[in-house]
């Protein structure tokens, strides 16, 4: 069909909304007075995405096709490549993210310019950006959804106006999610975006956190949500089909929650890893049977952490996943980072430290590793106490790199300990522990005290003698070398001569 007369498209318009303004110009009462085979459709359906199953594409085409204009730009798939990217799937697209048979609006839009903008038919845009104020999804007289053959005919079948609705308004929350949101909908200059920690995210990369989380949050009990984002629903429904109703206030709740956790994971999915968890073990307690409720939120949280922006979230998971109860399975499904872990199993000590349990528990029993036992009698480990002593092993000498460094026997270096020259971390006399250890710093500074205090010579003068004719001389005495060693005798050529003493 050709239509004489024709109106100019408008920013973001819809189909729907374009080819209702032709139609009208052209004197007829309804868009489907013009395609009188998809009437039905278009008096119950939005006609404003392109699926499978899309039996009015082909006259809508025909139509735009006879105006000049090109279709693609008035239809919602134009926003896939942003929402989806290479994650699309045609359940989410029909289901969840794009409205198919009511629709929202903004009165303010309408009274300055009456055309339906393509966005509002996106389920997370729930307020408009520019009069800061909620989209409309009924009607204020009689309840009932808006379809888009209502709206384009600006009057609810009760006969109410929509143009004279008034709208609420969002608070500051949910306002600084809808600008987050539209703005990387619908800038195309926008080619990423700067979180508030100054991560910077691609879209689409920002868009596949934001539908996962939407997904992991899915019927959950909503009082968990309520501080976060002021908004009270018994349940959060984003998926399911029959459960909650996705109205404006719930959909702004799922925005909110998904962008927060997005942004601020450290704080919100801390908390909601804790909560679920939690919820699992109060139902498991009410029903008397183990389940793993949870399993699905982990697998989703599993692709989000496996994905190249998912490092935070890995990190996040690893922090929390050892301060309180996780199902066995569910720490099997996503490996933790070892790093961030504040506690560790007996097993994982193991393999890190290569020793057996025995060791790892006597390491245990005298300090050397910090431990703690849960309710369950289970031996938990600090990863911090793993870390000091990997630090102090590599910053100290065993005894025998001890009496190598200063050239003396090993009880030689027991006397030193004993006079206190030099402190060992562990060892048979601090902690009971059978192998020494011995600070590294001090090593260094008692040799090179040593070194000061000594001299070289060619030959051996007749006033000095070997060190250890001079021990052998001193200890019948009851006499030291650490002894000699603090009353800084004077040395020459230290590992073999000591000045005769008078």
């Amino acid at each position: 069909m050709r239509l004489l007369n024709r109106v100019n498209p408008e920013v973001f318009e819809s189909i729907y909304s374009f080819l209702f303004r032709n139609s009208t110009v052209n004197y007829y009462k309804h868009l489907a007075s013009i395609i009188s085979e998809q009437s039905s459709r278009i008096y119950k359906t939005n006609c404003n995405y392109v699926g499978q199953k899309c039996t009015w594409f082909p006259y809508f085409k025909s139509i735009t096709d006879s105006l000049g204009v090109d279709i693609n730009k008035f239809v919602l798939n134009q926003f896939d490549n942003v929402i989806f990217g290479e994650y699309m799937t045609d359940k989410l697209i029909d289901n969840r993210v794009y409205e198919k048979e009511k629709t929202k609006y903004c009165p303010s839009c309408l009274q300055e310019n009456f055309y339906h903008r393509l966005y509002w038919d996106i389920s997370f845009v729930t307020a408009c950006e520019s009069h800061n104020c909620y989209l409309i999804d009924r009607c204020t007289n009689c309840s009932k959804k808006i379809t888009m053959s209502n709206l384009m005919q600006n009057s609810c079948s009760c006969g109410q106006i929509f143009t004279c609705m008034t709208a609420g308004v969002p608070s500051e929350i949910i306002m600084e999610t809808q600008r987050v949101i539209q703005r990387t909908l619908l800038d195309n200059t926008q080619q990423s975006v700067i979180l508030s920690d100054g991560r910077i995210l691609e879209k689409s990369g920002y868009f596949f956190l934001f539908l996962a989380f939407c997904s992991i949050i899915d019927n959950l009990p909503g009082e968990i949500f309520f501080k976060q984002a002021g908004i009270y629903k018994p349940v959060i429904n984003f998926n399911s089909a029959k459960k909650e109703e996705r109205d404006i206030q719930m959909m702004s709740l799922v925005s909110v929650v998904s962008h927060q956790l997005i942004s601020v994971p450290f704080q919100h999915l801390t908390n909601l890893l804790k909560n679920i968890e939690e919820i699992n073990v109060k139902m498991n307690k009410e029903t008397g049977k183990s389940r793993n409720r949870n399993l699905r939120r982990y697998r989703v949280l599993k692709t989000i952490i496996d994905s190249k922006d998912g490092s935070i979230y890995h990190d996040c998971y690893s922090q929390c996943v050892n301060n309180f109860s996780f199902d066995s399975f569910n720490k099997r499904l996503i490996k933790s980072n070892v790093a961030q872990k504040k506690y560790l199993s007996t097993t994982e000590v193991i393999k890190i430290m290569r020793k057996d349990f025995n060791v790892i528990n006597h390491l245990c029993d005298i300090g050397i590793l910090t431990s703690h036992r849960t309710n369950t009698n289970s031996l938990l480990i600090e990863s911090a106490s793993v870390e000091r002593y990997y630090f102090i092993k590599n910053n100290s000498y065993s005894m025998g790199q001890l009496c190598k460094l200063l050239g003396i026997q090993f009880v030689r270096a027991v006397e030193l300990f004993d006079y206190g020259l030099i402190t060992a971390y562990w060892g048979p006399k601090t902690n009971g522990y059978k192998i020494w250890h011995f600070n590294k710093v001090e090593a260094h500074a008692l040799l090179d005290r040593i070194i000061n205090q000594s001299s070289s010579v060619d030959m051996p003068p007749a006033s000095h003698m070997p060190l250890k004719a001079v021990l052998s001389l001193v200890v019948p005495l009851g006499h030291t070398f650490a002894e000699i060693v603090k009353k800084n005798y004077r040395w020459i050529n230290f590992y073999c001569l000591f000045e005769k003493c008078p």
